[in-house]
């Protein structure tokens, strides 16, 4: 991989990360991964699976939050800046 393609998918990477479709993926995941009432518990505790279950719900709001302070703040202010740079990194 030549240092352009690796500058260029770098970008990729750094301008996703930001996006706030990313954050809500990943609070849909931490939202899936919370314990439901048929799951096999093995040894833990109904404490455990509370502890667990809160966890997860709280990483998934913040996520949540995450995005939405990403829309708040972008909102058209960086628009086509963003645009042009995802053009010429494709």
């Amino acid at each position: 991989m030549d240092a352009e393609n690796m500058r260029r998918r770098v970008l990729q990477d750094a301008l996703a990360e930001g996006l706030a479709a990313t954050f809500e993926r990943r609070a849909q995941l931490f939202e899936w991964a919370r314990p439901r009432p048929n799951d096999f518990i093995g040894r833990s505790g109904q404490a455990e699976i509370a502890a667990r279950d809160a966890r997860l719900k709280a990483d998934a709001d913040r996520c949540r939050r995450h995005a939405e302070l990403l829309l708040t703040a972008r909102a058209g202010a960086y628009a086509d800046d963003v645009r042009q740079v995802l053009a010429e990194a494709s």
